[in-house]
């Protein structure tokens, strides 16, 4: 992984940061002149300007073949040690001696539980000052047995040690631009996804707002551009911008020296391994994703009886005319420990499913199958045998949970 990094910046230090987004777009149009591939049942595979691109038609499981993820879960954590209950987590992961980091917004602060239960620390709190948060967007494990913490507002990482000793601050210095998340490599490096909010002074209408992927140095400097994608779509109009219907957004996950990113614009990922940029384009084409007559007749009603200030008497029409063919091609993106990539099935924020359907790709980036999530549970990190996440209760209470996850045919009792 060190070498890795290391060739990468010294070969390709400090691209200039939006030169990315021209590149990428004049790549991905490249790919259209592609050799014939070899076909069989399920999945092709061809190679264009070095580029992998996997298609996979259907999903290799079968019948009890597939993975499973137990519907009954483990509770860690409902309060954060002192009586309150979590409100807002963000994040949370599992450290190396068996305890969870949860990263609690609505209290600024971290929290520390053991793996089954048990509170062992809470560290930082709102505030400017060192070790202190204004909006703690993520955690991830760091060099050694560390913990990394950004801050969106206050543009900046927090390093502590698993016991919540404070270690440094690192600021970053990435010009302009809006970070949106960190997350941290064990050897010390960074990456830093951000949007360019400048676009919001572009053209009206429905836009999708250009996100960019940012090796940063150990103290926060910017080292290489790692890929860059559409990120979250809006419709912009005269007084300010509103959430259009199926709106796609952008994602990132990343593994250890590998990165998977995407812009939802169909069943479709990237992934990168830091040391020789896209390698791998994975997509499933003949996904099902066009909007029917059902859901569409639905958002319209949403749209038409939305009340609007008289100075976005217009909005409504202007949404409705805005209304996509499609749907996105997913709505959440991770990578697991064992570097396969979990994509969430969309679905309309105002449809109740005691279920969320997820699809999973193996490292080489064939499509496996699908596997079902309970609705409620939001996963942060996905471990080999087991999920890590929030579980929101119907009565909107958030908890801290483990599923337990079976990669193969469950076993017979």
């Amino acid at each position: 992984m060190k070498a890795l990094m290391t060739n990468m910046m010294k070969t390709n230090a400090r691209t200039p940061l939006f030169r990315a987004l021209r590149v990428f777009h004049v790549g991905t149009i490249a790919l259209a002149g592609c050799v014939t591939p070899d076909v069989d049942d399920a999945v092709t595979e061809r190679d264009s300007l070095g580029i992998s691109i996997i298609e996979s038609f259907a999903p290799e499981w079968s019948g009890a073949e597939g993975w499973t993820v137990s519907p009954e879960s483990q509770l860690v954590a409902a309060n954060d040690g002192g009586g309150d209950p979590l409100f807002r987590v963000q994040d949370a992961i599992g450290l190396s001696h068996r305890s969870i980091a949860i990263a609690h917004e609505g209290a600024h602060q971290i929290d520390v539980f053991g793996w089954t239960g048990g509170h062992q620390a809470t560290f930082g709190g709102e505030g400017e000052g060192p070790g202190e948060f204004l909006r703690l967007n993520s955690i991830s494990r760091y060099r050694g047995d560390s913990i990394s913490v950004f801050d969106s507002r206050q543009r900046r990482i927090t390093v502590f040690t698993a016991s919540g000793s404070f270690g440094r601050t690192i600021t970053l210095r990435t010009g302009p631009g809006d970070p949106i998340d960190v997350r941290a490599f064990p050897d010390g490096l960074f990456l830093l996804r951000m949007t360019a909010r400048d676009v919001m002074d572009g053209p009206k209408g429905l836009v999708r707002i250009p996100e960019v992927l940012v090796l940063l140095t150990p103290s926060g400097e910017i080292s290489d551009t790692v890929g860059a994608y559409a990120g979250y779509e809006t419709f912009v109009g005269e007084f300010g911008d509103s959430r259009p219907p199926f709106a796609r957004n952008g994602y990132m996950s990343l593994g250890d020296g590998r990165v998977a990113f995407g812009d939802a614009n169909g069943v479709e990922y990237r992934i990168t391994d830091l040391s020789r940029g896209i390698h791998q384009i994975i997509r499933v084409p003949n996904f099902p994703l066009t909007v029917s007559p059902a859901e569409r007749s639905a958002v319209e009603e949403g749209i038409r009886s939305r009340r609007v200030p008289p100075a976005f008497a217009d909005l409504p029409r202007q949404l409705l005319g805005a209304i996509p063919e499609f749907k996105p091609g997913y709505d959440a993106l991770l990578m697991d420990e064992e570097g396969c990539v979990w994509l969430r099935a969309y679905s309309s924020p105002d449809r109740e499913t005691p279920h969320r359907v997820w699809l999973v790709f193996d490292p080489a980036g064939r499509w496996l199958g699908e596997i079902d999530i309970p609705a409620q549970f939001q996963p942060y990190e996905i471990g080999f045998d087991y999920l890590l996440g929030r579980w929101v209760s119907e009565l909107g209470e958030e908890s801290v949970r483990t599923l337990a996850l079976h990669r193969g045919k469950p076993e017979q009792t």
